[in-house]
């Protein structure tokens, strides 16, 4: 019997961020959600194991937004990075956004460690009672599965 080995070049990992009642008229930084359990964890990062790039980033949340600005956003060593390149800001109407960049563009190295956060406007609508998750997709430069 012949077998063949399947190599993945760039492994993409998910971290998933949470927070709940988003208050209108401030950046939130958003907790980090354990990927086995799915529970809130004490810490707001995620320490990264390799050194790669940020390829991604999506926001859902518990209602629509009728007005005002939900964006949401990366950090990389406790500071927003980015911002010029990738922001997924959600619509009027919509509960959801996301967002890409080449792989390269926002970088980080083992050990930094990686967030999320969602800038609100004060007269985002509904205010003070949104729940909101975000996912940041990475690609890893040298990991090897």
């Amino acid at each position: 019997m012949q077998t063949e080995r399947i190599a993945v070049s760039h492994p993409m990992q998910r971290f998933s961020f949470v927070g709940a009642d988003i208050a209108d008229a401030v950046t939130t930084t958003l907790w980090r959600v354990a990927t086995s359990t799915s529970a809130k964890i004490d810490a707001k990062m995620a320490v990264m194991p390799y050194p790669g790039s940020v390829v991604a980033l999506a926001i859902a949340s518990s209602e629509a937004k009728v007005k005002g600005d939900m964006i949401a956003q990366v950090e990389v060593n406790n500071g927003a990075v980015g911002t010029d390149i990738l922001t997924a800001p959600v619509a009027d109407g919509a509960s959801s956004a996301y967002s890409t960049v080449k792989a390269g563009l926002i970088r980080f190295n083992a050990g930094d460690t990686l967030g999320a956060d969602v800038n609100c406007s004060a007269d985002l609508n509904p205010p003070d009672d949104l729940d909101v998750a975000v996912d940041v997709y990475v690609i890893f430069d040298e990991a090897m599965v």
